[in-house]
């Protein structure tokens, strides 16, 4: 602590400053002036707990510096020192918040006396002061543990609004939660070299981002974060502001932690008894999120989606993607399915995941045997076993993504060559009616994507532009060897708008349909 010695007379300084150094040169720093002026100042500046000062100074008086140090926050202790006993000097100096009154001359016991005894006193508010911090502290972290507690309970039990529940969220400050529309959010740290840690910096690290969000939720009340048992982090926010929280969580955890975060977002919520069915939710995307690399926010919406009919969509994604030789569409596959595994309910372990993997793959051969007529071979028994000793899920992708370009590879070109064929055929028959990319793939019996993938591939140009080349070559042995009105002409290879006719004609040509026919 501070203590400052205001006094004119040398000696009396010198000798006040060596009894406070002989019974507290540890505990107290001394600070000495011989005017109030520079006292005023050095108060100002230093804030010390202690002042003792002469009433009696030069130009200004120990009673007007008194005046003139008064601040709202700061309530030092003062021992003014007079040789006067004018007991409206010491009326005074108590009202401008003076503790004590020595009247000189007195004896250097008695100073140190005094002196000790307001040390002890400054040394005992601030014990005392720390004490009731460090209750204030427990009560609201027993408080906070209480409320954690609460909530989680909320997010694993399907709860009713009752009567003693409101209450409860009354207690909470957690009313909004029975009337406002709500998003739930996992969050957890994405870890690639250390998938599952349980060490102390995986503890702190986990710590330093509750500590975070916690700090910036304060910005979107009302809002609520908690930790579960997994060491998740689980946010209850309006769903209004779902998308700028996660965005802001994820920019300051990685500027002050350098931590890439992973977000479960659940569906938005309308009622209170939905809660639990949110944290399901988010926790599901969040198990996505750790299964689909760079794909750090992750909905539960798109996890509907993509569970709507997952198997017949990915058969065929990866039917098309292995005839046409798409190694690359045949990875993102590969990754949907296994991360669709992963996220099931029913998936417990890698075992699971690997004979669901292997249920799949058994699934594609039926479909590329009964719906593109592609002879393949049996599953081979290496691959059943590998498939079964899977423990990691980057071995179980390898494993699927190798044996399904093999297989990719000796169907691909010979496949692709046929199929291009056909729909050539069919636009050389078909020209003139209303076809389109989705009715030629319906009559091939494939998905509108990879034909138009393969057709490119295959013919080095896009399907409409081969349909329109086809339609203006038709239309320009019409126009000279028919006598066929030009409306005519364009009706009968496939345009029934005339002036679209024309401009496309035009554009191909360089010439309108009438300056072609009379050769201008």
């Amino acid at each position: 602590m501070k203590l400052i010695i205001i006094e004119d007379e040398q000696d009396i300084l010198q000798g006040m400053a060596e009894a406070v150094a002989a019974i507290a040169a540890h505990e107290v720093e001394i600070i000495t002036v011989t005017n109030s002026e520079e006292g005023t100042e050095l108060i100002r500046r230093h804030k010390p707990e202690i002042i003792i000062s002469d009433i009696v100074l030069p130009q200004q008086s120990g009673i007007d510096m008194l005046q003139a140090i008064q601040m709202s926050d700061y309530h030092p202790k003062i021992i003014m020192v007079s040789g006067y006993s004018d007991f409206q000097y010491a009326q005074r100096s108590m009202q401008l918040g003076a503790m004590d009154y020595l009247l000189k001359p007195f004896s250097k016991e008695e100073f140190s006396t005094k002196i000790k005894q307001v040390v002890e006193m400054i040394e005992g508010e601030r014990r005392n002061d720390q004490y009731i911090s460090g209750q204030m502290k427990q009560a609201e972290l027993g408080k906070k543990l209480l409320q954690n507690k609460f909530l989680l309970s909320l997010c694993m039990t399907p709860t009713v609004l009752q009567e003693h529940i409101f209450h409860r969220l009354q207690m909470w400050e957690l009313t909004w939660l029975a009337s406002a529309n709500f998003s739930v959010i996992a969050l957890g740290i994405v870890r690639q070299d250390r998938p599952n840690p349980v060490d102390k910096q995986a503890e702190l690290e986990n710590f330093a981002v509750g500590n975070i969000t916690e700090e910036l939720i304060e910005s979107f009340q009302p809002s609520v974060v908690f930790p579960n048992i997994h060491h998740n982090w689980i946010l209850i926010a309006p769903s209004e502001v779902t998308e700028q929280l996660v965005a802001e969580i994820q920019t300051h955890v990685w500027q002050y932690q350098k931590l890439t975060l992973g977000f479960g977002i659940s569906e938005e919520q309308f009622s209170f008894q939905s809660i639990s069915t949110a944290y399901q939710q988010a926790l599901k995307a969040l198990k996505m999120v750790y299964m689909t690399p760079g794909h750090n926010v992750h909905t539960y919406a798109e996890e509907l989606q993509s569970d709507q009919e997952p198997s017949r969509l990915s058969f065929e994604l990866a039917a098309s993607g292995m005839l046409q030789g798409d190694l690359d569409q045949i990875s993102k596959t590969v990754d949907h399915i296994v991360g669709y595994y992963v996220s099931a309910q029913e998936v417990k372990d890698y075992q699971d995941v690997s004979k669901k993997c292997l249920e799949w793959i058994l699934n594609l051969h039926s479909v590329l045997r009964d719906k593109y007529a592609v002879p393949v071979n049996q599953i081979p028994m290496s691959l059943w076993e590998d498939l079964e000793q899977c423990e990691q899920l980057e071995q179980l992708k390898a494993l699927m993504l190798n044996y399904l370009t093999g297989v990719a590879k000796r169907v691909a070109s010979s496949h692709s060559n046929a199929i291009i064929e056909k729909a050539k055929n069919l636009l050389d028959t078909q020209y003139a009616q209303h076809i389109t990319l989705q009715s030629v793939a319906d009559q091939l019996a494939i998905h509108p994507v990879w034909l138009s993938q393969l057709f490119k591939k295959e013919t080095g140009t896009n399907f409409l532009d081969y349909m329109t080349e086809l339609r203006i070559e038709q239309s320009k042995k019409l126009l000279r060897d028919s006598q066929l009105k030009i409306y005519e002409i364009a009706e009968q290879v496939g345009y029934q708008d005339l002036q679209y006719f024309g401009k496309l004609f035009k554009k191909r040509t360089g010439q309108t349909p009438k300056e072609f026919r009379y050769g201008k």
